[in-house]
């Protein structure tokens, strides 16, 4: 296994090495993600990993990878940690944050959530997590400090956590390291720069792996559940860089009915190109003379229908990272509420739950009997909350509470002195069957009679009368009926 000395090295150099950030396949491969890129080595393997990482501000980078995985990163590392006690009660994180006898969470974990490792902050670190897991099915966290220098597990907790890119990460079955009966042996990492990797025990990495039919020892990431059509993206970002790089140079032939000879027809091509080729000749018109003929061989942008194929598969990308349009700046949909509640419940708070989870199971739970909880609830934008409660507002029997409730707005017991009344108030229940609307003036409100007299025969003052009732030069003043 490998020493404290040998992971420091590899961890510590790893940023340095530019050549793990891309696939080194060939740029103008018909299939780079799709069967191929990785022969020999699988789909799910550190090979592939490589690969799909390279989508990713790499040498295959498409913009719309790029920007689901930041939506996706920067929601979770924003949505703040809680410790929990065995009975569910949050510990707080400081001692500010709770009252003078209260219990505070474990202080060395805090510091440990808060700082993984030297260089890196929570943020930094639980960003690149999820965007490893995302594109690749896996995470790595290599928990040092669980062994010492003789290769003893003196406890379990570690004192600081470090990221395993998973381009550089084997997982070593149990039949590999000489126990059969485990399903993972441990981890071998290739070292940046070293001649041999380091192998790690399989209790010093944490390994966050996606549902996976085809192997339990890596994840499938999104990639990998549609490799050909990040293919076909990559391809139309280069189609489309290719035709405006080109700009208005004209892909076909030039005819003419006399004979040119094969320096006059070099010449001719030469300065045909030269005039009408760039981004700066776009829309020029070209003027042929001496009975020369041009004659297109390849369809324009237009023809080729780019722009309906790139919205095809940007929607189909969208889809399989469940990110709405809305959050990546674009035009949305009809329902922009709806788009982010999904966004918020089906791709997020599932994937949070996992990292909870795992975090609990392998980390929190067993150094320090805790566990580990990220806050993060979809919230309602006030436009939508005053239309729910609207809504609400019609229902039979629904109570003044409870409209107050779903349109975001406190109790009245937390806004009234007089509790009691308050108390009367928020049960007065809306609605009724049977119960029609009341016609009769009610007491005590604005520009009505103070105890909603029936028939005083007065019209209240700042309210219209009838047209046969005004007297001129009255305007809306109260007289006899």
């Amino acid at each position: 296994m490998a020493s404290i000395r040998d992971t420091l090295r590899g961890l510590t150099s790893a940023p340095a090495d530019r050549k793990a950030l891309a696939y080194r396949g060939s740029r103008g491969s018909a299939l780079i993600f799709g069967s191929g890129s990785h022969e020999g080595s699988g789909p799910f393997s550190a090979r592939a990993a490589k690969t799909h990482l390279s989508a990713y501000a790499g040498n295959q980078a498409i913009d719309l990878v790029f920007g689901c995985c930041n939506v996706i990163a920067e929601t979770a590392s924003a949505a703040g940690f809680q410790l929990k006690n065995e009975d569910g009660k949050t510990l707080p994180l400081c001692r500010a944050e709770a009252e003078a006898s209260e219990r505070l969470a474990p202080q060395d974990l805090v510091e440990l959530l808060k700082r993984p490792n030297p260089w890196q902050t929570w943020t930094d670190l639980i960003e690149e997590l999820i965007i490893d897991y995302i594109l690749t099915g896996d995470w790595f966290i290599y928990q040092y400090g669980l062994e010492d220098e003789t290769g003893e597990y003196p406890g379990a907790k570690p004192v600081a956590l470090y990221r395993l890119p998973p381009d550089r990460v084997t997982v070593l079955t149990g039949e590999e390291v000489g126990r059969a009966s485990e399903l993972i042996g441990g981890y071998r990492y290739e070292v940046p720069g070293a001649e041999k990797p380091v192998d790690y025990d399989a209790a010093d990495v944490i390994q966050l792996r996606r549902p996976n039919v085809h192997s339990p020892y890596r994840g499938a990431g999104i990639i990998a559940g549609a490799p050909l059509l990040f293919d076909l993206e990559l391809a139309l970002q280069q189609a489309k860089e290719a035709f405006f790089r080109n700009g208005a140079r004209l892909s076909g032939v030039l005819e003419t009915d006399r004979s040119v000879p094969d320096n006059l027809g070099s010449k001719l091509k030469r300065e045909f190109n030269g005039l009408f080729a760039g981004t700066e000749a776009s829309g020029m018109t070209a003027l042929l003379s001496a009975g020369v003929k041009y004659r297109p061989i390849q369809s324009n942008a237009q023809e080729a229908e780019l722009a309906a194929i790139t919205e095809q598969t940007m929607k189909r990308v969208l889809a399989l990272f469940r990110v709405p349009r809305s959050k990546l700046g674009l035009e949305s949909g009809d329902e922009p509420g709806e788009e982010r509640r999904e966004f918020a419940n089906g791709m997020m708070r599932p994937l949070l739950n996992r990292i909870q989870e795992i975090l609990t199971y392998r980390l929190t739970e067993p150094g320090w009997g805790v566990q580990f909880c990220i806050e993060y609830e979809y919230q309602m934008p006030i436009e939508e909350q005053i239309k729910l409660a609207g809504t609400y507002g019609t229902l039979p029997g629904i109570t003044i509470r409870e409209v107050r409730e779903a349109a975001g707005k406190p109790r009245l017991t937390e806004l009234m002195e007089d509790q009691e009344e308050a108390k009367k108030i928020e049960e007065i229940v809306l609605n009724l069957p049977g119960q029609e609307a009341s016609t009769e003036n009610l007491p005590g409100q604005p520009g009505r009679p103070p105890r909603a007299e029936k028939k005083s025969g007065k019209v209240p003052a700042g309210q219209d009368l009838p047209a046969d009732k005004k007297i001129e030069g009255r305007g809306n003043e109260s007289v006899p009926a």
